[in-house]
């Protein structure tokens, strides 16, 4: 079996990192559902309602846009790796010891 060519690794690092990014978004979209509930609920009221809706905006997404836009796909998935958002399972051979030599 041949390694895989340079673009290969490169389209699937991409990858890698858009999962990472769908599933930290996904974690964030869950709280963000938590405070709907409450509102839902009458726990909160509107006005608490669109303050995280806001603070979401302008936080959250804003955050997560900057870090996957502008960070190096192997700084994203060494991230996505440490924070348990991709397993190793998920990432093939050849970019984990890609990563390993990085870090060294």
């Amino acid at each position: 079996m041949t390694a895989p060519n340079t673009e290969t690794l490169r389209q699937t690092l991409r990858q890698l990192a858009e999962l990472a990014r769908e599933r930290e978004l996904e974690q964030h979209l869950a709280r963000l559902y938590q405070y709907f509930q409450l509102w839902r609920t009458m726990e909160i009221d509107n006005f608490e309602m669109l303050d995280m809706i806001e603070q979401f905006h302008k936080e959250v997404a804003t955050d997560l846009n900057q870090t996957y836009d502008l960070m190096d796909d192997n700084i994203l998935v060494t991230k996505a790796l440490a924070q348990g958002l991709l397993d190793k399972e998920e990432v093939p051979v050849e970019i984990l010891q890609r990563i390993y030599r990085q870090a060294q």
